[in-house]
């Protein structure tokens, strides 16, 4: 079931293509993001060209973030939001974690925990 792009051939079970494989999936993130240079990501494409199994599961993982992309982060009700910092301080605490006086640096980032907020952006 593979096209000619791909040989024909099956790498399951070659130990050096799997150790290639597992290299991929370690850069996979960069790749995707567009954070590898330009040469490892050439490297990326060269594999996919000969690897119909990777291929096809970064495919899958794409359609996976343009799902995520579109779906909107439900917001919790105030009283659910209140139960979630207070959970996020408390673990924090409980795990070691010392409270910053300043509510800016403290609060925000539970807050933003608790409404849902991609942290990253």
């Amino acid at each position: 079931m593979s096209d000619s792009r791909h040989h024909g051939h099956d790498h399951h079970g070659d130990h050096q293509h799997d150790e290639s494989c597992r290299a991929l999936a370690a850069r996979l993130s960069e790749y995707l993001d567009g954070e590898l240079p330009e040469d490892l990501a050439q490297d990326v494409d060269s594999h996919f060209q000969a690897c119909q199994r990777c291929e096809e599961f970064v495919e899958s993982l794409e359609r996976v973030r343009r799902l995520g992309a579109v779906v909107p982060t439900p917001k919790p009700s105030p009283a659910r939001r209140t139960a979630l910092v207070n959970g996020l301080r408390d673990r924090v605490e409980h795990e070691g974690g010392e409270r910053v006086a300043d509510p800016g640096w403290d609060e925000a980032p539970l807050d933003d925990l608790a409404d849902g907020t991609n942290l990253a952006d």
